[in-house]
């Protein structure tokens, strides 16, 4: 329990020592509170560097907690930093009393100094108008989610069932803590790899790095991914929650995609959380959704789930496939983009969606 003084909380940057007190928030907050190995992978082990962490302190006791985790991004031609926002929380005891206000300012101040060309994240409902105010982001809408129905009446039927009933909310595993990371899929790995035994744990190495040196599919703005991203984001671990797949040809690898089975107001589905192809290859990226559709069909879910902007040639593809738009009301957390560029010259470009690409895998959630 967090006692609750007269003086007003400490507010400054992170320092070794903090890990548990930073953890013990997140468990009051998240109810949720990740191994220590999990929010050291997360915060300091990135390839873009350590965190930018924000923490109110009162008594020895972290109240509330911000944190803008460095990507390295492609932006308009050229490379560089920009600050994923992850984690905002406040103490349920502490919630109310300007907290919020004091660590946007403070982390506003971090990120310029950091040399951050742009700060985003993604916030709920719930959040998005703390968000909004005190961290001068400007949103961008709704993530523009695509699903393929792979039993409609079974997902018709759950949906309506969380709708009416709440009932599968609790039984989500999708934890909106970045630092816990994904609850594992309760069927396991072991039959289901059995079924469709192509696809296994992720596993990368230079050759994606070259793959994604030469893909021309993406808008001006993404994530930078290579080998090292990818390790980092999918670590090769045996009860990975990641199942990975490449088509191979005589230059190496044509396509490569990564999916995670999860549970969302009720319904589950595989998630689409990377799917790339080399400059050329697009008969590789589409024999690769149709595994995709198949991993689906063997792993008993509802449906696949995918994001892709308008306009982008990944949403073209996926509409092929039989993937459709998902209506903002349909979508149960409602999550949305939001962007605050640090250098003011052509603010236009970073706030236009279509100019945006984002994958599960981006969000950092699932």
């Amino acid at each position: 329990m967090v006692s609750q003084p007269a003086d007003a909380p400490d507010i400054a940057t992170y320092a070794p020592g903090d890990e548990a007190a930073i953890i013990d928030c997140m468990r009051a907050c998240f109810g949720v509170a990740p191994p220590l190995a999990a929010w050291r992978h997360l915060n300091l082990e990135g390839p873009g560097g350590p965190s930018v962490i924000i923490l109110a302190r009162a008594q020895g006791a972290v109240v509330s907690h911000m944190a803008l985790l460095p990507r390295r991004i492609r932006a308009f031609g050229g490379e560089d930093i920009a600050g994923h926002s992850v984690d905002t929380m406040t103490h349920p005891q502490w919630q109310r009393r300007g907290l919020m206000r004091a660590l946007a300012e403070c982390s506003i101040r971090e990120a310029r100094a950091r040399g951050f060309i742009v700060t985003y994240g993604v916030a709920n409902e719930h959040s998005l108008r703390g968000v909004l105010a005190y961290e001068q982001r400007t949103p961008l809408g709704p993530f523009p989610v695509l699903v393929r129905p792979v039993r409609l009446l079974r997902a018709g039927w759950r949906v309506l069932q969380a709708r009416l009933f709440g009932a599968g909310a609790a039984d989500d595993s999708v934890i909106e803590c970045a630092s816990a990371g994904p609850a594992h899929d309760p069927s396991g790995r072991d039959a289901l790899g059995r079924a469709v035994p192509q696809w296994a744990a992720p596993r990368f190495d230079q050759r994606h790095t070259a793959l994604f040196q030469d893909v021309e599919h993406l808008p001006p703005i993404a994530v930078l991914r290579d080998e090292a991203q990818l390790r980092w984001r999918y670590p090769a671990t045996d009860d990975s929650p990641y199942w990975h797949r490449d088509v191979v040809d005589a230059r190496g690898i044509a396509a490569t995609a990564v999916l995670r089975i999860a549970t969302l107001g009720g319904v589950r589905l595989a998630f689409v959380m990377d799917w790339h192809w080399r400059r050329g290859a697009v008969d590789a990226a589409r024999q690769l959704m149709r595994d995709v559709i198949d991993f689906a069909a063997h792993a008993d879910v509802d449906g696949v789930a995918a994001l892709a902007a308008r306009r982008t040639e990944h949403r073209r593809l996926f509409r092929r496939f039989g993937f459709l738009p998902v209506p903002e009301f349909a979508f149960p957390r409602a999550p949305r983009l939001s962007v605050r560029p640090e250098r003011h010259d052509d603010v236009a470009r970073w706030v236009d969606p279509a100019h945006w690409y984002y994958t599960w895998g981006d969000g950092l959630l699932l």
